[in-house]
């Protein structure tokens, strides 16, 4: 089998800490047989005693782990898995780290071993490890667009869950879309807010995403959690022409109930004059007031009067957080 450079290179270093050792070796294919009568395996570590969680290491002197190996130049691709087994004997080497142990040997690295196989298990006179190549974090920021797939504003995550949410960034006036993973073990921040979460990242808030980016997808290390402000008030004053759709004269609104009116103000602006039809949201929460009815309500807006309300605008619509009413007189 034909090794990568850097596997090939792993090899070499592993020959060179048995010659040291005063061992001469010639190495072949992973679990393939030299000339010297000694064995090369080289892989991907995907088990230390058993256990497949990537970083886990190897304990003690003595222990065990498996090489997985993938030979992509036949059709289809032969894997070849190795299990090796190592001592108090054994010769490890790893660069730039000294004096390398079985600690060193951990689920995710890249490893070539030299030795003898008997039964099926391969006993390691020598280990070389690498580390994998580790990915650069990337940093996204945007609106959050949804969180695990719902558009909704204000949908928010579930705190200490594994979820996503879509974040749209804008470059050189393009918008760009990417996908957020966040984890147990993601870390929250937001300005003035204790041990923030997953649950405090919603849709309509700005993020700051930063992890390593593969195949569009991002696995969050770390978000960093931007709330707008509220949305300045306004007031919006003019003559009610509509409520709940109705232009008939007398039409009013529902005692304690959510429905909308129409005001429609004179733009002075304009050559001539133009009139301005505005919606008005109203809600249970929204306060009436007016200088005839004591406790106004809804019910009390009708087609004719005339009413202030004061709310952000919310997508062309006013969001009334009060209502004044003024009757007109008979």
């Amino acid at each position: 089998m034909r090794k990568s450079g850097r596997a090939a290179r792993l090899v070499a270093l592993s020959m060179g800490v048995l010659a040291v050792a005063g061992g001469i070796v010639a190495t072949a294919g992973a679990a393939g047989a030299s000339g010297s009568g000694r064995l090369v395996a080289n892989g991907i570590v995907t088990e230390v005693g058993g256990v497949s969680t990537t970083g886990t290491c190897g304990v003690g002197d003595s222990g065990s782990f498996t090489l997985t190996a993938t030979n992509n130049s036949v059709t289809p691709p032969k894997v070849t898995v190795t299990d090796v087994t190592v001592t108090a004997a054994t010769t490890f080497v790893e660069k730039k780290v000294a004096s390398p142990s079985f600690a060193n040997v951990c689920v995710g690295d890249s490893a070539v071993t030299i030795g003898a196989e008997s039964a099926g298990v391969f006993a390691a006179s020598a280990v070389a490890v690498a580390k994998p190549h580790v990915v650069k974090p990337v940093h996204f920021y945007g609106k959050v667009k949804a969180v695990d797939g719902d558009p909704i504003t204000g949908t928010c995550g579930t705190a200490g869950a594994t979820g996503s949410f879509t974040l749209v960034t804008v470059e050189s006036g393009v918008s760009f879309t990417t996908t957020v993973d966040v984890s147990p073990t993601t870390v929250f921040t937001e300005p003035k807010v204790t041990g923030p979460t997953f649950a405090n990242l919603c849709v309509g808030d700005s993020a700051l995403a930063v992890g390593p980016e593969t195949g569009g997808v991002v696995s969050a290390d770390v978000v960093g959690i931007h709330v707008p402000p509220p949305p300045t008030p306004i007031h919006i004053g003019g003559l009610v022409t509509a409520v709940g759709g109705v232009q008939a004269a007398g039409t009013c609104g529902s005692a304690g109930g959510s429905g909308a009116f129409t005001v429609t103000t004179v733009d002075n602006n304009t050559v001539p004059p133009s009139l301005v039809d505005t919606t008005v949201d109203v809600s249970s929460s929204t306060t009436f007031f007016s200088h005839t009815v004591a406790d106004a309500t809804f019910a009390d807006l009708c087609v004719g009067d005339k009413a202030v309300a004061i709310g952000p605008n919310v997508s062309g619509a006013i969001d009334a957080a009060s209502v004044a009413l003024r009757t007109p007189k008979a």
